[in-house]
Parts: C-alpha cells; sequence; structure tokens
C-alpha cells in the first residue's frame, strides 16, 4: 500500500492529473488506510472542488468522518446519493445508506435503499450484494419499504457542503452584474492564474486592449444560482469558496475583509466635473460627463446622477464609484456625487492661443 500510495503521488504531479477522478480517488482511499481518516480528508476535500458533482467522491470524503463524527458522515453520505443520477456508480453509498438507516432505526427507508441495490444487480444479471444478503435475515427487514428516498436525501444531507469549506481555499470576488430573467449573475474572482483576465488575453491576439494595472489577474464567470443571486448584492464584493473553473459558487460565502482586493472595485475619489455636450443623430443636444482628475483619472458619471442637478464643468466633486467590464475593458463608473466647491478662476482660465 505505501509503494502504491507513493507511485501514485508521482503520477497525481502530471499536469493533467487534476483532470483524473480514478487516480485521485484510489490515492485518497490508500491515504486513509496508511496515515488514517485525518490525513485523508483534506485531500479528498480539495478534490471535491474540482469535482462538487462526483457522488463517489462526496462517499470518500464521508468515509473520513465514519469513526469519529457520525453527523459529518452521514450529511457527506446523503449529499452523494442525493446527486447520483446512476445507481450503478453509487451501490456502495446505498448499502451504506442501508446500514446507516438501519443503525437509526429507519428500517422502512433502510429497506429501500437495500431493494435499489438487489433490484439494479438483478438487471445486470449479479448475484446478491454480500452486504445486503447479510441483512436479509434480521429482523427489521420485514417492514415494508419506503415508495422511494428522495426527500430522505434532500432532508438528510442539508449542511454537508459546510464540512468541506474548512479545507477548501477561499477566493475573493466581486459581483459584476445580474440577470433575473436568465437566472445569471457575473462575479469577477482572482482564481486566473493569468496575469489579465482570460478575455483581454483572447482580444490581443487581434489588437491591442489596454488592460489597468488594477484589473490585471481578473478571470470573469457567469454564475446560474437562483439562490446564490439573492443574498449577493451588484457592486459587492465577497469571500467563498469557488470551483476551479469560477462557474460555481460552492459556499461558504461572508464579506470581503480584504481592503486591497476590494478597492479594486469600489472606491471614493475626488476630482473635477467635466460636462461635455453632444448632439445625437436626431439632432437632439444631449451631455455627458466624468469626473476627471482622480486616482483612476477619468471615471464615467450616469446621466440619472447630473441630469437634475446644478453641477457645472470645472466644480470640485467627490463620490463612489464601482468597476464596470463594458466595450471588452474593464472601467470605472461613477455610483454617488457630491458638490464640494467651485475651482479657483486662475485655475481654469482660458487662453486663445489663436495666431501664435
Amino acid at each position: 500500500m505505501e509503494g502504491g500510495l507513493d507511485s501514485l503521488a508521482v503520477v497525481l504531479q502530471s499536469d493533467n492529473a487534476q483532470q483524473w477522478i480514478w487516480p485521485q480517488y484510489k490515492f485518497g482511499k490508500l491515504l486513509m488506510q496508511v496515515d488514517g481518516a485525518q490525513k485523508a480528508r483534506p485531500f479528498f476535500a480539495k478534490v471535491l472542488i474540482r469535482k462538487w458533482n462526483e457522488p463517489y467522491i462526496w462517499g470518500a470524503f464521508a468515509d473520513t468522518f465514519a469513526e469519529d463524527d457520525s453527523t459529518a458522515y452521514a450529511k457527506c453520505l446523503f449529499r452523494g446519493l442525493r446527486i447520483s443520477r446512476d445507481v450503478g456508480f453509487s451501490l456502495a453509498l446505498h448499502e451504506k445508506a442501508m446500514l446507516y438507516l438501519a443503525s437509526t432505526q429507519r428500517f422502512s427507508e433502510a429497506k429501500r435503499e437495500a431493494l435499489t441495490v438487489s433490484d439494479y444487480r438483478i438487471s445486470q444479471g449479479w448475484p446478491e450484494s454480500n452486504i445486503v444478503e447479510q441483512q436479509r435475515g434480521k429482523e427489521w427487514f420485514n417492514v415494508e419499504p419506503a415508495d422511494n428516498n428522495e426527500e430522505l436525501y434532500l432532508e438528510m444531507s442539508a449542511g454537508a457542503e459546510q464540512y468541506v469549506f474548512p479545507y477548501a481555499e477561499k477566493t475573493n470576488f466581486y459581483v459584476e452584474w445580474k440577470d433575473d430573467e436568465k437566472v445569471l449573475m457575473g462575479i469577477a474572482s482572482t482564481g486566473s492564474r493569468e496575469s489579465e483576465s482570460q478575455l483581454a488575453l483572447r482580444l490581443r491576439r487581434v489588437n491591442y486592449v489596454y488592460v489597468p494595472e488594477w484589473a490585471k489577474g481578473l478571470r470573469r464567470t457567469a454564475i446560474k444560482d437562483r439562490e446564490t443571486m439573492r443574498e449577493l448584492e451588484v457592486g459587492a464584493c465577497y469571500t467563498g469558496v469557488l470551483s476551479q473553473d469560477g462557474k460555481t459558487i460552492l459556499g461558504g460565502i461572508e464579506s470581503c475583509v480584504s481592503e486591497e482586493f476590494a478597492n479594486r472595485f469600489t472606491i471614493e475619489f475626488e476630482g473635477t466635473f467635466d460636462l461635455v455636450g453632444y448632439r445625437d443623430k436626431q439632432g437632439n443636444d444631449k451631455a455627458i460627463a466624468f469626473v476627471r482628475d482622480t486616482q483612476r483619472g477619468s471615471i464615467f458619471v450616469p446621466p440619472n446622477l447630473f441630469q437634475n442637478s446644478e453641477l457645472d464643468t470645472f466644480d470640485i466633486v467627490k463620490g463612489t464609484a464601482r468597476a464596470i467590464f463594458k466595450d471588452d475593458r474593464w472601467s470605472m463608473e461613477t455610483t454617488s456625487i457630491e458638490f464640494l466647491g467651485k475651482p479657483d478662476p486662475q485655475d481654469v482660465e482660458k487662453r486663445d492661443l489663436r495666431g501664435i
């Protein structure tokens, strides 16, 4: 076993190893036998971050709690059954669920698990499970089986994810936008190892795209999760456990405590208000506005923040702004603006240089 563990450790150093599942599963099981459950638990937790919907990895993670935490064992075991879509890949989990339910005197549900295993094996032309066979002779097996255990899986697995999070790396992320109709939410995270955003790198192959210093190293992904969307606000920063591809927020969400990260996306500023007039295609007079000379350069001001105000060009203003991604690049947009005062006339004098 130790030799096998050492051999697998070498194999798992391969660049492609994170995409493999069975070598990692075998490594974790050997680790349990050689070094004990405590050593294997963090390993399986890290595998789960990459393979969140693999029932047998949840089953293996559950096994690491079998001797010291029956609650954690049950929650993780039934989490595996809850997401299982193939009985054939989850037979061992159904057998373990049968034994656990029988030990807690939920005999009707336990028998349903036993019959699930037996029915599948019969359909494949396989002999009866030894584990199920041993239970058939016990008194409890005479009960009527439950119709199904789907609701039970949901009930018993509640909170299983919380046992993974202590072993998982937390990631800071920023909620960029929400689309309630499509049930989508855009986030930017620091999960990418690239020096610039993935999109910017692709665009660079065609032509140059400027990436501001504060936006380098960001990865933009879309999340489809109605419940999580309800908990998070656009323009806010959070910390949580993300899947490896950054497309799923697994949980453990809390307000971001990293000021350095939050300051990349939300800032307070002072600067000079600049109202720019123009005429649209229909000949109508329009105006757009910016705040110049801030720590982030020029910051766009949405029309609703200045249209009904008395702000004028060269006014000194302060406010808040947040990061947005528009036209294939990151920039800052004002979220609030406040008049501070009029500038010194000497600072805004204009000279007529015509003829010089």
